[in-house]
């Protein structure tokens, strides 16, 4: 145990020298302040409605909708003033009656035809809703509770938790152990009885900490207490565990981070990825979801969101604890028979 201390101490002050606190510390600032200042919700919309029918019907269903004042209009000066000021945006011109139903769309740039579509579609629903006629014709099944839609302030919190602490303990750790090489600090280590045990378990434990340090801030700024700590911070720490066991292992076949920087860099992009999906839930394909961050995120989004709990997330977790194991036992025999003998 006091090697490992001696270690853990030691592997403490290097990452302190090498300014990783201060860098953890810097990103952890930069995303409590889009946490704090980031608009809840945004709406954004490419279109404006001008509505020329007797008693301007649909102007009135859509601002009982929450349609600002700069979308729709029902004086037409005013509608072609706005529309020369903003060219990229769709006009559309209302007229005749619910019966009746007359649209016309001006466009002045180039928009895609599915974004024509949609707004087709979703004035279609208008006309159908002020009408009265239902248009719930198709059976929709829930496999689970239905998801409110998260603040977006607070929807960049499982991004944060899961690929910046991956960086941390992917990216960091490579930098200490090519620093421990070019200073000789693991020709001195060799000697001494600490083994691959203790060099595996002190780095480890450092990023956790750094992981735990950089998350638990956030969580309480974002959430407060109304959240399960124990099970979302157990996925931070399995994830940022892994990425660090697997930078370990990557990292001891390299001479230096220049040699090691495109390999590094194309794990860190692959393991991104997921993300991708995360913002845009449409684009998943079966592929995505081997990659090992997939689950963690949408696991650690359901805790934050949805209440999931243990059961629920209970699928995710074997997997980071198999992965762990795997990534542990391959940066064991790589420390082991390659690092501590090199020389």
């Amino acid at each position: 145990m006091k090697r490992f201390i001696s270690m853990f101490m030691q592997d403490l002050i290097l990452a302190n020298r090498n300014g990783l606190i201060l860098v953890t510390g810097i990103l952890l600032i930069a995303m409590l302040a889009l946490v704090l200042f980031l608009p809840k919700q945004l709406k954004i919309h490419n279109e404006m409605i001008l509505d020329l029918s007797q008693g301007t019907i649909l102007a009135t269903y859509l601002n009982n909708q929450g349609v600002g004042e700069d979308v729709v209009f029902i004086e037409e000066q005013e509608f072609n003033q706005k529309l020369e000021k903003q060219p990229n945006k769709v006009g559309v011109i209302f007229s005749g009656d619910l019966e009746n139903p007359v649209f016309a769309f001006l466009i002045n740039s180039q928009i895609p035809m599915e974004n024509i579509n949609l707004l087709k579609a979703s004035l279609d629903r208008a006309i159908l809703d002020l009408r009265g006629e239902s248009t719930a014709t198709i059976p929709v099944r829930f496999l689970r509770g239905v998801m409110q839609t998260p603040p977006l302030n607070l929807k960049i919190i499982p991004i944060a938790l899961v690929f910046e602490v991956v960086l941390l303990g992917f990216f960091f750790v490579s930098v200490m152990m090519f620093q421990e090489k070019q200073e000789a600090t693991l020709r001195a280590y060799r000697v001494t009885p600490g083994g691959a045990w203790n060099y595996i378990l002190s780095k480890n434990l450092l990023f956790i900490v750094l992981s735990i340090a950089y998350g638990l801030p956030l969580l309480l700024v974002g959430f407060g207490l109304s959240i399960n700590y124990g099970l979302i911070l157990l996925l931070v720490v399995m994830t940022a565990s892994m990425m660090t066991l697997i930078s370990l292992f990557i990292a001891v076949f390299f001479r230096n981070l220049s040699e090691w920087f495109f390999v590094g860099v194309a794990v860190l992009v692959i393991n991104s990825l997921p993300s991708i999906s995360y913002g845009i839930p449409s684009f998943s394909p079966a592929w995505m979801s081997w990659i090992p961050s997939y689950p963690a995120v949408f696991a650690v989004r359901d805790v934050l969101f949805n209440a999931a709990t243990w059961v629920d997330v209970l699928p995710t977790i074997v997997l980071l604890l198999v992965l762990n194991g795997i990534g542990f036992l391959l940066a064991y025999l790589a420390i082991q028979r390659k690092l501590l003998k090199e020389g």
